[in-house]
């Protein structure tokens, strides 16, 4: 696939990000009819429960196509991926992917799931990709390389479980995937780093690809194959563009605007997560006790359709970004103290 690179016209390669954009929603959108067609044929569905939404069987491999759609779109401009990132980044990816794929067609039990959420994790980190400073938040820089590894690996495995939790109605996790993966190929656009712009815009698109199909009423889920994949390619990408952002030379914002811009992407599915521990740990339960309780969940027992409470939640979490995109506008600890209060 290199070499089909090298055949390209000029004018065409500076359209790149736009092809592999284009070229993931279209390998994607040709896979899921596929993959729902095998998935009810030998029963890989998604089977409705008192916990549950939907009230069908429903195939839940999406996650396949998306893999695959940003795979291939990426292998076509190979070139760019030389960075040893990547072969950690896959490498985590994969495990989770596999991981998933188990979960979704035989079911693995939480604790068995967590360890592979670390052991992904674990690589990532081993390879470099890592939070290294807390940027001067609460007198914090440099961290300790012990620190380093234990916070990163957290963090990590914490977003993983977070976006997992929030893909429970129709549209949800797929259209957040997409406006933030949109917003990460833009930031590493503008830091000049086209492998990882490539990569963001390429989950974008295979996510496009599986929303046709999963929008309200949804034909296919993207299961635990998709779910655990997408909070691991957020965050990573997310902790890659901190560090990036601090090489003066290619800086988008201040170090401590940075670490907030980026933490505003993550938002949402986090703090939801977080709220509903917190509520479950409060009423004396287990915080992974299985509920009715999330953000989605309370919006349609005020109401709202399913459609609706997808529209409201892409909206909360284009205002929380646009809210953290001001930060290069005011002081990092102001700013943090007033979205506490927000």
């Amino acid at each position: 696939m290199k070499e089909v690179i090298n055949y390209l016209p000029s004018w065409l390669i500076e359209f790149k990000f736009f092809i592999v954009f284009i070229t993931a929603i279209i390998i994607s959108t040709i896979l899921i009819p596929q993959i729902i067609r095998f998935s009810l044929k030998y029963g890989w569905v998604d089977i409705p429960d008192s916990r549950k939404i939907h009230l069908r069987s429903i195939p839940n491999l999406g996650g396949i196509a998306i893999f695959l759609g940003l795979l291939i779109a990426s292998l076509f401009w190979l070139r760019y991926f030389r960075s040893n990132d990547f072969i950690f980044i896959v490498c985590g990816a994969l495990i989770l992917f596999i991981t998933g794929i188990f979960d979704d067609i035989k079911g693995l039990r939480a604790k068995k799931k967590l360890v592979f959420q670390i052991i992904a994790a674990f690589v990532v980190v081993a390879g470099g990709i890592r939070i290294t400073s807390f940027q001067g938040f609460f007198g914090i820089y440099e961290l300790p390389v012990a620190a380093q590894y234990i916070f990163s690996v957290l963090v990590i495995v914490g977003v993983i479980n977070a976006y997992n939790l929030m893909d429970g109605i129709d549209g949800l996790a797929g259209g957040i995937g997409v406006i933030n993966f949109s917003i990460l190929g833009y930031v590493f656009y503008s830091m000049h780093h086209i492998s990882f712009a490539l990569l963001s815009f390429a989950v974008a698109g295979s996510l496009i690809g599986f929303l046709i199909y999963n929008f309200n009423p949804a034909r296919i889920f993207m299961g635990d194959t998709g779910a655990l994949m997408l909070g691991f390619l957020t965050v990573v990408l997310g902790i890659k563009a901190i560090e990036f952002n601090l090489t003066p030379v290619k800086q988008m914002y201040l170090s401590q605007n940075m670490l907030i811009f980026i933490s505003s992407i993550m938002f949402l599915p986090v703090f939801d997560t977080l709220r509903v521990f917190i509520i479950r740990i409060t009423k004396r339960k287990s915080p992974f006790t299985p509920g009715k309780d999330h953000l989605h969940h309370i919006l349609l027992k005020k109401g709202l359709k399913p459609v609706e409470v997808t529209v409201v939640l892409y909206a909360l979490n284009i205002l929380v970004i646009l809210f953290g995109l001001t930060v290069n506008f005011y002081k990092p600890i102001n700013l943090f103290i007033s979205t506490l209060i927000f």
